[in-house]
């Protein structure tokens, strides 16, 4: 699984409305998405995980020098 990037990008530019899916909330994984945050992350995979009948957890995390989450890893 490749790392899930957080960055301030996500509150000037969204992927999915980019693409033309204005307030229509994705139901699967697309590459391109964009998160506001690691709670948001964690949010989506965990309802798409369920409605697909499996489960995830977070393997490993990095956090800059502020502390704050800078990439984490969901398997």
């Amino acid at each position: 699984m490749d790392a899930i990037p957080l960055s301030e990008e996500c509150e000037t530019s969204n992927a999915i409305n980019e693409k033309g899916f204005d307030n229509v909330e994705p139901t699967v994984p697309t590459i391109g998405m964009c998160f506001a945050s690691a709670d948001e992350v964690k949010t989506f995979y965990r309802q798409y995980a369920i409605r697909k009948g499996f489960g995830t957890r977070t393997r490993s995390s990095k956090k800059g020098i502020d502390h704050q989450i800078r990439y984490f890893i969901l398997v």
